[in-house]
């Protein structure tokens, strides 16, 4: 398992109708020790979350992507690449 970096937990923002950003800051928060990690959730018919954050930021995560679409409504998942910050949940 891998160690728990520090985390900044921001809540969702929505950047267009109906097309959110999950978003959190790990490490300390300033540059150079802080990376910022994405998910965005675009609903619709046929919603669709593109990459799923870090496993270390899972609680916030999910309460995060089930403020913005039920579970159940969640039609697809994309995933850019296969790194961690991207998989983990």
């Amino acid at each position: 398992m891998l160690p728990s970096a520090p985390s900044i937990h921001r809540s969702p923002i929505e950047v267009a109708k109906d097309t959110f950003i999950i978003q959190s800051t790990v490490g300390e928060g300033q540059a150079p020790v802080a990376v910022n990690i994405n998910s965005m959730v675009i609903r619709g018919a046929e919603p669709i979350v593109i990459d799923t954050g870090g496993r270390d930021n899972r609680t916030n995560w999910l309460n995060d992507l089930f403020s913005i679409v039920a579970p159940e409504d969640i039609r697809w998942i994309t995933i850019s690449h296969d790194d961690i910050d991207h998989t983990g949940n």
